[in-house]
C-alpha cells in the first residue's frame, strides 16, 4: 500500500544515524525503518509521518524485533500523546515550547534575556527536541536513558531534560551571538554528552529538577490566554480569512481522502474479484488433484490388500520351505554322521589290512630270500658233489627243510584273516604246489590234484624238481603282492568315491539354505514364482 509521505520517509531514512553499522545505505536497518515508519504513516493518516520521526523509530529497531518495535512507536504515540505535537498544525507543541520559556524565565532569568536580546525563540532549539524525544541530536547511550525515564514518569520528562541541557550549556551560551548559539545547539552541546559518564551526569542533572504539575498548568492557562489577545488583537478580515483558508485546506483535505477512499475502493474490488478467479481456479486444480489423490489412494489400498494376502502365502510357503529344510538337514547331518562313520570304519580296516598286508608281504619276500638262498647253496652244492636235486638219499633232510618253508609259504600267515588272503595262491602255482609234504624217511612227495601220494620217481618222472617248485613259488609270492596291491588301490578308491559324496552332500545342503543377507532380488523371485 502506498504511503503520501513515501519521498519524505525516503531521505530521512538516509539522514538516521548514517554512521552506525547497523543503518548503513541498504542495509537492514534501513529496511527496518522504512517498513515501520511507512506503516505508521498508513497506520495514522491525520499525523502520517513527520520529519525526524526515524530517529525515534531508530532507538526502538536497536532494541527489539521489527513487529514489536511497531508497537511500541503506536503505544507511545497514543498513549503517552506524543502524537498530540503533530495534530492542528503543531499547536500541542506551540504550547509546550510557551511552557518551556516560561520555566526558563523562572528559573535562568539571566539566560531567558540573553535569548530574548539574541532574538533567539525557544522553537529555534527546542522544537526537535520535544518532536523525536531527544533522539535525532544526542548520542543513543542518552537517548536511551531519556527514552526510559520518559517511559517511566511521563511527559514532564521533556521539561526536565530542556532545562537540565540549558542549565549546562547557559555559561557558554552567555557569551555567544544569534549565530554562534544556534551552532552551539547543533554541534557543540550533542557532543558534552558523548561518553557514558557525560551521559550519567546530565541524568543526575535531570532528576534533581523539578517541575510541578500544577505550574505546567498554569502556563497551560497563560498560553490560552495569550492566544486569545492576539487572536482579539488581530484584524477581523484576516482571521475571517485565515478561518477560511483553514476549513477550505480541510476541505481540500477531505475531498482527497475521499478520492482516496473511493480508489482503494474500486481497487480493493478489482482486487477481490481478481483473487476469487484466482480462488476459484485454484480449488478447481485442488479438487481434481483430490479426486486423484482418492484414485491413488483406493489403488494403494488395493495393492496393499493384495500384497497382504501375497505376503501371507509367502510366508506359509517359507515356513514350509523351512520346515523342509530343516528336515532335510537333519537329514544329512544324518547321513553325513553315518558316512564320516563309515569312512573311519574304512579307513581303519583299510589301515589293518594295508598293516597286516604289509607284513605278510616283508615274511614272505623274507621267506623267499631265504629259500632263494638255501636253493643257490643247494644248487652249489650239487654241482661240486654231483648230486641232482631230485634225488631223495643224501638229499633227505635239505629237501624235509625247503619243503617245510615252501608249504608255510604257500599257505600265508596263520595270523592273516582267511578273507583278507584269501587268493594267495591261485591258479596254476596254487595247483603246482597242491600236496607238497614230507614223507617219514625225509623224502620231498608231491601230491596230485585228487589228494593222492607220489613216490620220489615219479615226482622225477613228471619233472617237477625242488628249484623248479621253488621259481614256481617265487612268481606265485610276487602274483599274490600285485593282487594285494590291487585290493588297496580299490579301497583307496572307495574311499575318496565316500569323501566326494560327502562334499556333494555338503555342497547341495548349502545351495538349498537360502541366503536372507543376500540383497539381490533373485532368491525372492523364485519364491514369488513359484507362489504365483
Amino acid at each position: 500500500k502506498e504511503s503520501p509521505q513515501e519521498r519524505i520517509i525516503q531521505e530521512d531514512i538516509s539522514r538516521t544515524y548514517p554512521a552506525h553499522d547497523y543503518f548503513r545505505e541498504n542495509g537492514e536497518g534501513q529496511q527496518a525503518l522504512y517498513k515501520i515508519s511507512k506503516a505508521y504513516s498508513i497506520y495514522d493518516k491525520e499525523v502520517g509521518y513527520c520529519q525526524g520521526l526515524s530517529f525515534l523509530i531508530a532507538a526502538l529497531v536497536l532494541h527489539m524485533p521489527m513487529e514489536q518495535a511497531f508497537g511500541c512507536l503506536v503505544h507511545l504515540m497514543y498513549k503517552y500523546e506524543v502524537r498530540e505535537l503533530f495534530r492542528n498544525e503543531f499547536c500541542n507543541l506551540k504550547m509546550h515550547l510557551f511552557q518551556l520559556q516560561k520555566l526558563m524565565e523562572s528559573t535562568m532569568p539571566d539566560l531567558s534575556q540573553h535569548l530574548a536580546a539574541e532574538q533567539i525563540e525557544t522553537h529555534m532549539f527546542a522544537s526537535q527536541w520535544f518532536l523525536t524525544l531527544y533522539s535525532s541530536k544526542f548520542p543513543l547511550h542518552a537517548v536511551y536513558r531519556i527514552l526510559d525515564l520518559f517511559l517511566s514518569e511521563g511527559f514532564s520528562v521533556l521539561f526536565q531534560v530542556g532545562l537540565a541541557l540549558l542549565k549546562i550549556a547557559r555559561p557558554e551560551l552567555l557569551g555567544l551571538d544569534f549565530e554562534n548559539i544556534l551552532k552551539y545547539f547543533r554541534v557543540q552541546l550533542p557532543k558534552k554528552f558523548s561518553t557514558e559518564e557525560q551521559a550519567g551526569l546530565l541524568m543526575r542533572e535531570v532528576v534533581q529538577t523539578r517541575i510541578s504539575a500544577r505550574k505546567l498548568k498554569k502556563f497551560s492557562k497563560d498560553y490560552a490566554i495569550y492566544l486569545e489577545a492576539e487572536a482579539l488583537n488581530s484584524d477581523p478580515v484576516e482571521r475571517l480569512e485565515k478561518e477560511n483558508k483553514e476549513q477550505g485546506n480541510t476541505i481540500r483535505r477531505l475531498e482527497q481522502e475521499n478520492d482516496t477512499l473511493a480508489t482503494e475502493l474500486v481497487a480493493s474490488k478489482v482486487h477481490l474479484r481478481t483473487e476469487m478467479d484466482t480462488l476459484e481456479r485454484k480449488v478447481d486444480r485442488l479438487s481434481k488433484q483430490l479426486r486423484a489423490k482418492e484414485e491413488d489412494v483406493q489403488r494403494a489400498v488395493q495393492d496393499k490388500e493384495q500384497t497382504g494376502e501375497e505376503f501371507g502365502q509367502f510366508k506359509e510357503l517359507y515356513q514350509q520351505s523351512l520346515l523342509e529344510l530343516n528336515a532335510l538337514r537333519e537329514r544329512s547331518s544324518t547321513e553325513q554322521a553315518e558316512q564320516k562313520l563309515l569312512l573311519r570304519e574304512m579307513d581303519a580296516r583299510h589301515q589293518r589290512m594295508q598293516h597286516d598286508l604289509q607284513q605278510e608281504l616283508m615274511e614272505v619276500k623274507a621267506r623267499l630270500s631265504k629259500l632263494s638262498t638255501r636253493y643257490r647253496a643247494e644248487r652249489s652244492t650239487a654241482a661240486t658233489t654231483g648230486t641232482g636235486l631230485s634225488t631223495g638219499g643224501a638229499a633227505g633232510p635239505m629237501a624235509s627243510v625247503e619243503s617245510t618253508d615252501l608249504k608255510k609259504a604257500a599257505l600265508g600267515n596263520s595270523s592273516t584273516p582267511a578273507g583278507d588272503t584269501a587268493g594267495v595262491m591261485t591258479g596254476d602255482s596254487a595247483g603246482d604246489m597242491a600236496g607238497v609234504t614230507v614223507e617219514g624217511d625225509g623224502s620231498t612227495v608231491v601230491a596230485s590234484g585228487g589228494g593222492e601220494r607220489a613216490s620220489p620217481a615219479h615226482l622225477g618222472a613228471n619233472g617237477m624238481t625242488q628249484g623248479e617248485a621253488v621259481d614256481d613259488l617265487h612268481l606265485s609270492a610276487e602274483q599274490r603282492c600285485r593282487e594285494l596291491e590291487v585290493q588297496m588301490a580299490h579301497y583307496k578308491l572307495q574311499l575318496v568315491e565316500a569323501e566326494c559324496r560327502i562334499q556333494d552332500m555338503q555342497h547341495a545342503m548349502q545351495s538349498a539354505t537360502p541366503d536372507h543377507n543376500d540383497p539381490e532380488p533373485s532368491t525372492m523371485n523364485r519364491w514369488l514364482a513359484k507362489l504365483r
